[in-house]
Order: C-alpha cells, then structure tokens, then sequence
C-alpha cells in the first residue's frame, strides 16, 4: 500500500466512527442518567443506519492476481515437494509416522486402563474393608448398649 493510499481520508470510515462515538456517548449519558441521551441515541444510531445503507451499493474493487510461482518455483512442479522429494514418499512417510505414534498412544492407553482396573479392584477391596468395619462398629455399640443397660440396673 503506497503512503498516498494511507494517507487519504476514507468519508465512511469517518462517518462510522462518528456515529459509533455519538452512541457510545448517547449510552453512557443513558447510564449516568444525564439529558439528552434519547436523542444522542437517535441521532447516531440514525448516522450508523445511513452509512450500513450507502455501504450495501458500495463496488468492490478489483483485486490483483499475484504470481506465486514467480516467488515460488515449487508450486509449477506438482510432482516435487519444498526439499526436492517427491510428495508422494513425504506423504507416505507423514502417514508411518502418524500410524506409529497412534500405536504408541494405544499402547499408552491399554496401560492406562490396566492401571484402572486395579484400582477398580482395590477400590472394591477398600469398600469390603469399611463394611466390616461397620459392621464391627454396630456390634460394638450394641455391646455398649447392653452394658450400659446391666449398669444402670446395678446402680
């Protein structure tokens, strides 16, 4: 883009920030509470309305079509990749390499749930622990009942 391009005021853009800044302002005067905010309202939702319509009739223009080949040889040559090699054999060598690391995540996962199974089976072995343990405790505290009951009749 040349500095005359950056340099040149484009009448829509100004008028979108306009009218952007004019809500914007007509929003924080409906905060606040302050007059005048139904009008700032009115009168930049109407600016924004105005440029969305001129807009819609605006022509595109014509973009240029670049050269890649020129900048970058390889794209004329299908049959070659970026190295030199043909992409056929680099793709063939992505998909072993994918294929292989898929395997080596299988294998990672079969551990996994191996490790999980155990822990299943241990978890299952903790819950038939603490069910005798309740079941020891109820003992206990109807053996406790029982005395206090052989207790109070002695007193």
């Amino acid at each position: 883009m040349s500095n005359e391009a950056k340099k040149r005021l484009d009448p829509n853009t100004l008028l979108y920030g306009i009218g952007a800044s004019i809500v914007l302002v007509g929003a924080m005067f409906k905060f606040v509470g302050w007059p005048y905010a139904n009008e700032l309202f009115i009168v930049g939702l109407s600016i924004e309305a105005g440029i969305f319509f001129i807009s819609a009739f605006e022509f595109k223009k014509e973009e240029k079509e670049y050269k890649w080949e020129e900048v970058f040889p390889q794209l004329d040559q299908p049959g070659q990749g970026s190295d030199g090699t043909h992409s056929m054999e680099v793709l063939e060598d992505a998909i072993k390499s994918f294929g292989s690391r898929i395997e080596s995540m299988e294998k990672d996962l079969d551990k996994f749930r191996g490790s999980l199974g155990s822990s299943g089976s241990n978890f299952d072995q903790l819950g038939g622990l603490v069910k005798k343990q309740s079941d020891l405790i109820e003992d206990l505290n109807r053996k406790l009942e029982v005395l206090n009951d052989r207790f109070q009749k002695l007193s």
